[in-house]
């Protein structure tokens, strides 16, 4: 998840990337509304993208999803860009 995350969540010219920032909250929000808590959703999301990942980037993630479904700012780690 750390290629979608990090790498496609950048500015407008790059929100052609699949998917895009909205494609990945659009995802968490119907995994959500499926009942999903935010550790299911991560998993779900890695396992629908093939993504290995570990602890810290589990984290990172569980971190981005809790802002999504909150509604909260996400700052690329790399670019320092942030999402809304």
């Amino acid at each position: 998840m750390r290629r979608f995350i990090d790498e496609f969540l950048e500015p407008e010219e790059r929100q052609w990337l699949v998917p895009n920032f909205e494609g990945i909250k659009n995802k968490v929000f119907d995994y959500f509304d499926n009942g999903l808590k935010s550790e299911e959703i991560v998993k779900r999301l890695q396992k629908d993208m093939y993504i290995f990942t570990d602890e810290q980037e589990f984290d990172w993630e569980l971190e981005v999803v809790n802002n999504i479904l909150e509604n909260k700012p996400i700052t690329n780690r790399f670019t320092g860009i942030t999402f809304g």
